[in-house]
């Protein structure tokens, strides 16, 4: 390979490995000061020069090659395909074509990135290498979220009694979470060194320090069954007593570390509630007077009196009783791209507009926040369908990859379903709309098509 090439391939991938961490900075603090837009300018630069160069004259099979990294997957291609070409001519029938034109910023900007990493990935190393990007993002996001709240730094500090970035904290911690989870598939099956545990170590203590924080009551669910799924897989990995008391003092420590960060924020956060109030103090932060922001602590308390599913429950009832009055044709197809939002904005429910008083009438702010729900309502049984589908068969791919590689079967079926999950009680555009959910079905498919190698002491990358 020549020279040139070399070193423009390395700074590709340099570059989309800093924008892929700049996509999560953004998505947990929902700004970065223009850093991932000039990343994407300079990376739309490099792939252009990359997608000429691969795809010359001289390499007439390039374009089956670069598919080929697939894995011949081509029943979750195809179902994606299908399903966005559906939503996409939805437009034409939809009460609201401004909504969907704002949700293609982001279908765009996926499949951008999605092109990037099918030119740039055709080696496990360099998609370790992109799971490391979510790894590192999210880790150095918590810890900046603790610094930024003891200084009241640059950021705004949304809430007094919750450690978040953005004051959605449920899109915060579940961007923090998946890039926790591809920290831990990393370290499970890397080779242990000093470096390497005590990095961890730090990483996971902080990282569920802030999660904990977050008050996420969702994330607060699905972290004990994550944990210890993958506590079972890290210590069942290891081949002899050495390796598994270092793991095993790995996971004391990163405890160790939790606990004392929580019992220190929360101390200090009750200091910062008793002099400035509730809902931020400092410079940049948000006014209001509080009186229900609530600890993590009172938060996670709802979940046993019930109250978790309150809001949702009143919003999907809605969209349900909305769906049912629909004519046959409108079951089957729809009433258009937006519908989902614009039923809020016309619906007269005393009960939605006490809940949701703060939002003072504006238009477009509410959604079915189920993509199940707003399938329904924007395409139909049609889309509901394809959606449902395109998912299960990515859930089969997941447990195909598992026959190969357990570990990374695990993360990829792990990943899907904090995705799918939250999309079902969340998301306001749906699957389309998350940007997670781009790159891991992406990730799972590649994963089935790469070759897997053995490291030097006989243990598989992908094991």
């Amino acid at each position: 390979m020549p020279k040139f090439w070399e070193s423009r391939e390395n700074l590709f991938g340099a570059v989309l490995w800093l924008t892929l961490g700049a996509v999560v900075f953004e998505l947990a603090a929902t700004f970065s000061y223009r850093i991932l837009d000039l990343l994407l300018i300079l990376l739309a630069i490099l792939f252009l020069v990359s997608a000429i160069d691969y795809l010359r004259p001289s390499r007439p099979g390039a374009v089956a090659e670069l598919f080929g990294r697939l894995g011949g997957r081509w029943i979750a291609v195809a179902l994606l395909a299908a399903y966005l070409l559906y939503d996409l001519s939805s437009l034409l029938w939809s009460p609201a074509p401004a909504y969907g034109m704002s949700k293609y910023k982001v279908v765009v900007l996926m499949i951008f990135l999605s092109a990037c990493i099918l030119l740039y990935v055709d080696s496990v190393p360099k998609l370790r290498a992109l799971l490391l990007s979510l790894g590192v993002a999210s880790g150095v996001t918590a810890a900046f979220s603790i610094v930024n709240y003891l200084l009241a730094g640059p950021f705004p500090v949304r809430y007094t009694l919750r450690l978040t970035l953005r004051s959605d904290y449920n899109v915060f911690a579940t961007t923090l979470l998946l890039g926790l989870l591809c920290a831990i598939y990393l370290f499970t099956t890397a080779k242990f060194t000093v470096m390497r545990c005590i990095l961890f170590a730090l990483d996971l203590g902080v990282t569920l320090t802030v999660l904990y924080l977050s008050a996420s009551r969702r994330i607060f669910l699905m972290l004990p069954p994550i944990l210890l799924f993958w506590l079972c897989v890290l210590l069942f990995r290891q081949k002899s007593w050495r390796e598994l008391a270092t793991a095993i003092g790995v996971i004391l420590a990163a405890g160790l570390l939790f606990w004392g960060g929580v019992w220190a924020m929360q101390n200090q956060m009750r200091i910062r509630y008793e002099e400035y109030g509730s809902f931020g103090f400092g410079q940049g932060s948000i006014g209001g007077n509080g009186s229900t922001e609530g600890s993590a602590v009172d938060r996670y308390e709802t979940v046993t009196e019930g109250g978790l599913l309150q809001k949702r429950g009143l919003i999907w009832g809605i969209a349900w009783e909305d769906y049912q009055q629909f004519s046959l044709t409108e079951k089957l197809f729809g009433r258009g791209f937006g519908y989902d939002i614009v039923l809020y904005d016309e619906v007269e429910n005393d009960e939605l507009a006490q809940e949701y008083a703060h939002l003072n009438g504006q238009k477009g702010l509410l959604s079915a926040h189920s993509f199940l729900l707003a399938d329904l309502l924007n395409g139909g049984i049609v889309k509901a369908v394809l959606g449902l589908a395109l998912m299960l068969t990515l859930a089969w791919d997941c447990i195909v990859l598992c026959r190969r590689s357990f570990p990374a079967g695990a993360l990829m079926g792990n990943a899907l379903a904090v995705v799918a999950l939250g999309s079902l009680v969340s998301n306001r555009f749906g699957l389309l709309y998350d940007k997670f959910f781009w790159l891991f079905a992406l990730f799972l498919l590649l994963a089935l098509g790469l070759p897997i190698r053995q490291e030097p002491h006989q243990r598989r990358v992908f094991s």
